[in-house]
């Protein structure tokens, strides 16, 4: 399973329920899925209050310094962007100009939910929606001869001049703005989620290490230099981050490939993966003290 898939699993054994709290555009929560959720939790282990039975988020809470993790807790994080679910659009996405106009009539979709306040809890792609969508864009491109994602991209801030001399609609700027990040992306996930196996290592300036418990298609290799998939442990580095403003928040450098707007063959729709697939792994005996340079 990938990273979301473990921790669903190991909430469902503990639950006794599948965990779905918010959806984007699967039918399972995913690593960004379980961000959003996190983002809306207005309790944290400094409150003193206890949470009201009643509250549908059970007994979550929110650690406000990635400082005071402990084992079990849940560290999650993506990269921000437009998309359904709030993460950037990945290169999954611009596969062809058809997953481009999908994802983004997704992300409408689902931003028209989630800028009420309310959280999505339906699998947005399979809204009825999406496929006459793509069909009617698709073709008003086609009239001004834009077949591929780079013709559109070369051709993005014309589009509108273009379609009016043909009489038809313009797009509305908001659509134009998804069009440009989904052709610009070069994030190769939406995210990724683990369990924390121990406490937060002081390693740097602002830099930190924490053990880590995930699921990985990227994992250590193995003796014969075979990379190993699965539940594997090692340590993650994040940095914490102070703003002149005194704002605080924490950040990973997220793995990126090179945007050449080329379009691929369809390839695999799993990207909550790990972004540093060689960050600080461990050898087969891993101890608190032991850890690789960073590649």
């Amino acid at each position: 399973v990938d990273c979301a898939g473990f921790v669903r699993n190991a909430l469902k054994h503990v639950t006794k329920n599948p965990f779905v709290m918010a959806l984007s555009d699967r039918d399972f929560m995913r690593a960004k899925d379980f961000y959003d959720f996190f983002s809306t939790i207005p309790f944290t282990v400094m409150d003193t209050a206890p949470i009201p039975e009643k509250t549908r988020l059970m007994k979550w809470r929110i650690v406000t310094d990635l400082k005071y993790v402990i084992p079990g807790d849940i560290i999650c994080y993506r990269p921000k962007g437009s998309s359904a679910g709030g993460a950037a659009f990945t290169t999954n996405d611009r596969k062809d100009l058809n997953h481009l106009l999908k994802a983004v009539r997704v992300a409408q979709l689902w931003h028209e939910i989630r800028d009420t306040g309310a959280l999505v809890t339906k699998n947005m792609a399979r809204d009825p929606r999406v496929k006459p969508w793509v069909k009617e864009v698709k073709t008003k491109l086609a009239s001004i001869d834009i077949f591929t994602i780079k013709e559109l991209y070369d051709n993005i801030t014309t589009l509108n001049a273009s379609l009016k001399e043909k009489n038809l609609a313009p797009f509305k700027p908001q659509t134009l703005e998804l069009l440009r990040e989904c052709c610009e992306t070069t994030a190769s996930n939406t995210g990724h989620i683990v369990f924390a196996s121990g406490p937060a290592q002081l390693v740097g300036e602002n830099e930190y290490r924490i053990r880590v418990v995930h699921s990985t298609k990227y994992g250590k290799k193995d003796e014969n230099g075979n990379v190993t998939t699965g539940v594997q442990e090692y340590f993650r580095r994040f940095t914490r981050v102070e703003e002149e403003d005194g704002t605080v928040y924490w950040t990973r450098g997220m793995r990126v490939e090179k945007n050449n707007l080329t379009e691929k063959p369809a390839d695999t729709d799993d990207d909550d993966e790990d972004e540093n697939p060689h960050d600080d792994m461990e050898d087969e005996s891993p101890t608190e003290d032991e850890e690789e340079d960073d590649g």
